[in-house]
């Protein structure tokens, strides 16, 4: 079994408003659009070159 542990994930939500947008297409209306946009903000994840992200 694989555990992840995210630490300070939620911290500094000031910082991420000075950030640029992530611009994937398909995450939009996901129930996780929120996470994946702020993880990839952070360079934990990242999407595909064709601006997407595949969450299904």
């Amino acid at each position: 079994m694989m555990r992840i542990f995210l630490m300070g994930f939620y911290e500094d939500e000031e910082k991420e408003e000075n950030q640029p947008s992530v611009l994937l297409q398909d995450i939009i209306g996901h129930w996780a659009e929120g996470d994946i946009r702020a993880l990839v903000q952070r360079g934990v994840i990242r999407g595909y070159e064709d601006m997407t992200f595949r969450p299904e």
